[in-house]
């Protein structure tokens, strides 16, 4: 059919407006009763994306901190170890300044 032959089955002869119930699909029906839950959706649709991008990102964001921690810790008790090293080394040696005595 044509655009013209549908426009013709939608208007009614009478009016000129009103749409024959028969002739306009039922799934077209439904939403002009609310034309604005479709904008409605799509924002809540946009919301929750938004939401759930930014809880990825706290989530990524805590995981790596944590590690970042781990790691942190890790590579003090290293450099820790280190110093206690060095200080045998020079003491050995008889190098370095002497850790003053504990009074």
């Amino acid at each position: 059919m044509t655009a013209e032959a549908l426009s013709d089955q939608r208007e009614s002869p009478a009016t000129g407006a009103a749409p024959d119930p028969a002739a306009v699909p039922a799934s077209s029906v439904a939403w002009p009763r609310w034309p604005q839950l479709i904008p409605i959706a799509q924002l809540i649709a946009v919301v929750l994306a938004v939401f759930a991008i930014i809880w990825n990102q706290q989530q990524t964001t805590d995981s790596l901190r944590t590690e970042l921690r781990a790691e942190i810790a890790e590579v003090r008790v290293q450099v820790a170890e280190n110093g206690q090293r060095l200080a045998r080394i020079e003491g050995f040696l008889g190098i370095g300044v002497p850790d003053p005595a504990p009074e």
